[in-house]
Formats: structure tokens, sequence, C-alpha cells
């Protein structure tokens, strides 16, 4: 192949290249300062859950929850007010942890407590009548009540992480997604995963 034939052949590779690094860097990039006003009542988000929903290691503009905020704010063209509770390590409830000798206050810190359940009951001390104008919960959890390295054992008897799994991530999600509905009933509810 000569010199041009083959630069033929690259130019559009690059182009294309070139074309989709660009459309990546504007998707992760952070929300727009708003000119305009807001067209309308905040938008109110609650993020319950553990690691993934916190987004361990991330930068916040990076953060799932801080995408999602993002996103409706373009949207809707509205004002979205976030409370986030989420952290690493966070646990569905207590039933098979022992509370830590220490607490945080810091997300990135990998603690089982306050479990998502608890982290329920602390926002609705903190919204009080007003949790009838959250929007959308989002919520995650149930792989620490399971343990990945319960996950990655050969040697876990499936029968045991198969009771597991129903346990946490069945019957425990489930009372969590009923508690949560109950309490935000005009809430989207979105678990996501």
């Amino acid at each position: 192949m000569t010199a041009k034939p083959l630069k033929q052949a690259i130019l559009p590779a690059i182009r294309l290249t070139v074309l989709l690094l660009f459309g990546a860097v504007s998707a992760f990039a952070d929300c727009p300062n708003k000119v305009r006003p807001p067209a309308g009542d905040p938008l109110h988000m609650l993020a319950l859950g553990d690691s993934i929903m916190w987004g361990q290691g991330l930068k916040q503009d990076r953060k799932f929850w801080w995408r999602v905020k993002c996103w409706l704010e373009e949207k809707t063209e509205r004002q979205v007010v976030e409370k986030v509770v989420a952290h690493s390590g966070a646990h569905l409830d207590n039933s098979q942890t022992t509370p830590p000798r220490f607490t945080s206050n810091d997300g990135e810190v990998n603690l089982p407590f306050p479990t998502v359940n608890q982290q329920l009951d602390q926002v609705l001390k903190f919204y009080g009548n007003d949790r009838l104008n959250v929007d959308l919960v989002l919520v995650n959890g149930c792989i620490n009540d399971v343990d990945v390295s319960n996950l990655l054992d050969a040697t876990t008897a499936h029968e045991w992480l198969r009771g597991r799994v129903t346990t946490a991530c069945r019957t425990g999600m489930h009372a969590l997604l009923r508690r949560i509905a109950t309490s935000f009933p005009n809430a989207q509810v979105l678990v996501p995963g």
C-alpha cells in the first residue's frame, strides 16, 4: 500500500476517534452553570446506599448521583436539590454486623453503619413533613451483606451463598423498598444495577 491510499484509509479513522473522544469528554463535564432562572420549583433527590451510590473513589462530577442530578437539571431546566447519605461499606440492615468501634462522616470510609435502613431513618428525621416533596429516591445495596469475598471464594457453598443472596438481595431489599415507597409516597424510586 502506498502512502496516499494509506493516508486516505487512516484519516477517517482518526477523525472518528477524535469525534468520539470529544463526545466522551463532554458527556462527563461538570453540570453547566445555569444562567437563566430555574423553570419551576426545585426537584428533590435523595441517594441512599453503599459505595456504588456514593461513588467510591470518584470525584464528585463523576459520581452516579451527580450525573443524574446534572441530567435532570438539563432536561427539566429545574434546580435539583440533592441529599446524599450513601456511603462505602453500608449494609442493608444490622442483622449480620456488629457495630464498629468508630464512625465517620466521610462517605469514602468503608463502614457497615449506618446501614441503608438507618440512612432512611436519618433522612426521615431530616425531611419531616417535607418528605412529601421528595421527587426521586436513588437506592442500592445488599452486596456488602453478601460480602464480595464470599462471591470470589471458590470454596463458598452454593447453598449458603444462594440463601445469603435471597435474604439480603430479595427479602432485605424488598422490605427496604416498601419502607421507602411508604415514607416518600410522591417519589419515583430507582434501584440501579
